[in-house]
């Protein structure tokens, strides 16, 4: 699967202006603000003017042709330089800081109505500190029937954003999602209804802040016992994941129909496998038998039945066979 982001959780990256507010303690060391100073970019505040990314039309087309062609579907991650909900800035300037016309508002509306629903094969990940926006931003008949490539996320930090915000995401249709980074403080209770994923994450860069892998095992047990997917992205960049939190599923809706039926047959074969090989081997170490998935488990005769028969039900993902993969 192509990818041309950094970021562990997306195949690519858009950005249809850079530019943007703080708006919580989250943004505080915002690694966007830092490599916008670093080229010369004066476009951070809400009197600042936002600057205008020409190429991502044509990137976004190419990456859509690439997933069809592929029969894929690859994740967009929109936006790290932006938030999609900031309200709409008139002041916008090109990549050398000269004036131009336009609008966010603009471009955010293009982006709505001809970019997604021209790109099936592209599920396009919006994350906002502003999810009280979207239902003001969005087309008008996302509000009931939402796209199906299209999923919504906030990013809280502590109790009290994680509150806030995942309250008023809750209110919006569709795909919904968190990116609990940079995580500030051990969150004991949070509202994971109508979330289909969890991202975690600690902060890194310069003057970053203290993350416990304690808070890492808090949120995934939680997930874990809500069944929502749970993927754990970082403690600092430096720091050695722990075994036990090198844990990063997906929701099975991020796989095509192709994908989902490649991976049907591949199921039968690894029925096979088990079939074939219980019988004559007591303990057995599986890798890699299902794509993207690491098996890290002994299963034992009977255990292996059962595991067996599991596949056969579609419910290729279980936190007790996997640490990683697609579930429902």
């Amino acid at each position: 699967m192509a990818k041309n982001s950094k970021i562990e959780w997306t195949n690519h990256t858009a950005n249809l202006w850079w530019g943007c507010t703080k708006v919580h303690e989250g943004c505080d060391n915002c690694y966007a603000l830092s490599f916008s100073k670093r080229i010369g970019n004066d476009i951070w505040g809400d009197d600042k003017p936002r600057r205008m990314v020409a190429d991502v039309w044509d990137n976004l087309k190419t990456w859509q042709n690439n997933a069809k062609k592929a029969n894929e579907i690859h994740r967009v991650f929109v936006a790290s330089m932006m938030d999609i909900f900031e309200k709409s800035k008139d002041n916008m300037v090109d990549h050398k800081g000269n004036p131009i016309e336009g609008s966010t508002g603009i471009l955010r509306d293009k982006f709505f109505n001809e970019v997604v629903p021209a790109s099936p094969n592209l599920m396009f990940l919006l994350l906002t500190k502003r999810p009280s926006n979207i239902n003001k931003m969005i087309p008008k008949e996302w509000l009931t029937n939402p796209p199906k490539n299209v999923m919504f996320g906030t990013s809280p930090v502590n109790t009290k954003t994680a509150k806030g915000l995942i309250k008023q995401l809750q209110k919006v249709n569709g795909y919904k999602f968190l990116s609990v980074e940079p995580q500030l403080e051990n969150i004991t209770n949070i509202d994971l209804t109508g979330i289909d994923w969890v991202i975690q994450g600690g902060e890194s860069g310069h003057g970053k802040r203290p993350f416990d892998p304690d808070w890492g095992r808090t949120l995934r047990d939680i997930c874990k016992e809500r069944n929502v997917p749970y993927f754990f992205k970082q403690i600092d960049k430096k720091q050695e994941i722990p075994e036990d939190l090198k844990v990063r599923q997906y929701p099975k809706f991020f796989k095509s129909e192709n994908e989902l039926l490649i991976d049907y047959h591949f199921s039968v074969d690894a029925i096979q496998w088990i079939t074939d090989y219980t019988s004559e081997v007591n303990v057995m170490k599986f890798n890699n038998l299902y794509s993207d998935l690491s098996f890290d488990e002994y299963v034992i005769n009977d255990d292996a039945l059962q595991l067996t028969e599991k596949i056969k039900n579609q419910n290729i993902t279980f936190f007790e066979e996997y640490k990683s993969g697609f579930i429902d």
